[in-house]
């Protein structure tokens, strides 16, 4: 059966759905003004509670030297892009 294109009703348009405020809201944040005047120092701070110490660093319990490399396992084929191998 063919049907002429008149006859073939048009699909409904899809309804976009607009967002009823944007997204992205812009801030501008001006910097604070400089002091205007010079902030001392409290004259007498009362004296403040003795911090306790840190505890010690725990010591590993690998029989292995600790790496202080920050490189160490890199692998390096040559010794730069497009230069020869180290080793064929």
């Amino acid at each position: 059966m063919i049907r002429k294109k008149e006859a073939l009703q048009p699909p409904p348009a899809a309804a976009i759905p607009q967002p009823s405020q944007p997204l992205y809201y812009p801030t501008l944040h001006s910097p604070p003004p400089p002091p205007t005047e010079a902030v001392s120092a409290p004259a007498a701070s009362p004296p403040s509670k003795a911090t306790p110490a840190l505890p010690p660093p725990k010591t590993s319990a690998s029989s292995h030297p600790p790496l202080k490399c920050p490189m160490a396992g890199t692998f390096y084929r040559s010794p730069g892009p497009g230069e020869p191998p180290f080793v064929k």
